[in-house]
């Protein structure tokens, strides 16, 4: 059904932007571990990137809520 096949493309978003978060917060630790970046620096970059993934996982949702409708209507 293709409401089964909108929930999974959104899971996989999701996933995906787990994953690019995870990746980026293992750059920043790696930078802090070299001393390129201060721990408050770390910190901040790694809200920032929770604020970020949060935001785009919302917008994933909406999208993925607002194509079910449409489907569901037609």
């Amino acid at each position: 059904d293709l409401c089964k096949q909108v929930r999974m493309q959104v899971e996989e978003g999701k996933v995906a932007l787990r994953a690019i978060r995870r990746d980026a917060n293992e750059q920043i630790k790696k930078m802090k571990k070299d001393s390129v970046i201060t721990e408050d620096d770390l910190k901040q970059a790694e809200t920032e990137m929770q604020k970020v993934t949060d935001a785009h996982i919302k917008t994933l949702d909406k999208v993925g809520a607002d194509k079910e409708k449409e489907i569901m209507t037609v």
